[in-house]
C-alpha cells in the first residue's frame, strides 16, 4: 500500500463558517479575494473561492478571513470583490430542473438594508480587515491599546468597546 499525500487546507488562518449555516441570516459581507485552483477532497483539480468578512445582523457576531468555495455564492459575491461592504441573505432554493436544493444570494428587503447600513457605521472602518493585520496592531505598542501597562503615574485606562445594536427580526 502507497503511503498518501497530505494536502493542506487552502485557508488556515481564516474564521470557519459554512454559508449553509447563514440560510435565512441577513449578512453584512465584504469579499477581499477570489481564488483560483484550490486544491480540496471534492475539487482535487483546484477549484474557485472567495475570501469574506461577514457580520452576522442575526446574530452579531463577526468572521473574518472566511474562504466560501460553493459555486452559486462564489459566481454572486466574486464581482463585488473589492467594492466594500453589501447587505445580503443566503438562502435555499430549488432547482427548477433537477428538484434539488441548493443556497444561493439575495439582496436583503430595504428595511434590513437599512439596518445592515446602521450597524455597519458602528463596526468601524476595520472590521473587515484581514485577521494578520490585527495580529501586526497588537504587537505594536500603543499608549492606547489595553494591553499596555501605563506608567506608575499615568492613570489605568479601561479599554473602549463599541456597543452593536441588536439585529431587528427579519
Amino acid at each position: 500500500m502507497a503511503l498518501g499525500k497530505y494536502v493542506a487546507p487552502s485557508n488556515t488562518d481564516g474564521d470557519r463558517i459554512q454559508a449553509r449555516d447563514l440560510i435565512d441570516h441577513a449578512l453584512i459581507v465584504n469579499v477581499r479575494e477570489v481564488r483560483d485552483g484550490i486544491v480540496t477532497q471534492y475539487k482535487p483539480d483546484g477549484g474557485r473561492g472567495i475570501v469574506v468578512a461577514i457580520h452576522d445582523l442575526t446574530s452579531s457576531t463577526t468572521y473574518r478571513d472566511v474562504l466560501w468555495m460553493n459555486n452559486q455564492i462564489v459566481d454572486a459575491l466574486a464581482p463585488t470583490v473589492g467594492q466594500g461592504s453589501i447587505g445580503i441573505r443566503i438562502v435555499e432554493a430549488i432547482s427548477k430542473s433537477s428538484g434539488r436544493n441548493y443556497i444561493t444570494v439575495e439582496a436583503l428587503d430595504e428595511a434590513t438594508e437599512a439596518r445592515a447600513a446602521e450597524v455597519e457605521a458602528t463596526l468601524g472602518d476595520e472590521w473587515w480587515m484581514p485577521q494578520e493585520w490585527d495580529d501586526a496592531q497588537a504587537a505594536t505598542p500603543d499608549p492606547w491599546h489595553a494591553a499596555d501597562k501605563p506608567a506608575a503615574s499615568a492613570p489605568a485606562l479601561k479599554p473602549i468597546t463599541k456597543a452593536v445594536p441588536a439585529p431587528s427580526p427579519g
